[in-house]
């Protein structure tokens, strides 16, 4: 009897908990996104561009640029998709930049009308410079990382011929000393 009156209290307190863990869950205030994929392109509210499948990344910046949240989704190429994302809302929050799986900056959005009163503040012209300085900087991450790619690429290219040169350049000796020397 006493074993029963213990497991139903416990049974109680846990109901209790989970309802108060829900109701949390319910007050805090986070972002959702809508991302539709029909096989090619990616949409996300205006935007929209071609997009193979893969892993793709949201982050929300603040205004200094700080990363503040990041999430991960994942499109399979070729198959048409409706995704809601609930990313968690930051107060310092004002871009929202969605890169695809090389991390390329494929859509941005301002973001600041849902930021927290400090943030709210800043002149429209302070905010749209900083963003566009932050937008710049990823795009030129990525650029950076796409030369990189290319030189190592290159690179790998410029050894193999470089090996085949040094083959085909100690070929020739080689004949030229076996056959064209003469022998005394």
């Amino acid at each position: 009897m006493k074993t029963m009156k213990c497991l139903s209290s416990l049974v109680i307190l846990l109901a209790l908990l989970i309802s108060m863990l829900t109701a949390y869950a319910q007050d805090s205030p986070e972002y959702e996104l809508n991302f539709v994929y029909n096989g090619q392109n990616l949409s996300f509210g205006e935007f929209s561009k071609e997009a193979p499948g893969g892993l793709y990344r949201v982050e929300v910046i603040s205004l200094s640029g700080k990363v503040l949240e990041t999430s991960e989704f994942d499109i399979t190429s070729g198959e048409s998709s409706q995704m809601l994302m609930v990313i968690p809302y930051s107060e310092e929050g004002i871009l929202l930049n969605v890169y695809n799986e090389n991390g390329t900056l494929m859509f941005y959005t301002d973001i600041s009308q849902y930021a927290g009163e400090k943030y709210r503040n800043v002149s429209a012209e302070e905010k749209e410079i900083k963003i566009q300085n932050i937008v710049s900087s990823k795009m030129n991450e990525t650029q950076m990382k796409e030369v990189e790619k290319r030189y190592e690429e290159t690179k790998k290219w410029f050894t193999v011929l470089l090996i085949a040169a040094v083959l085909i350049v100690g070929a020739m000796v080689f004949y030229v000393w076996r056959y064209k020397m003469p022998r005394e």
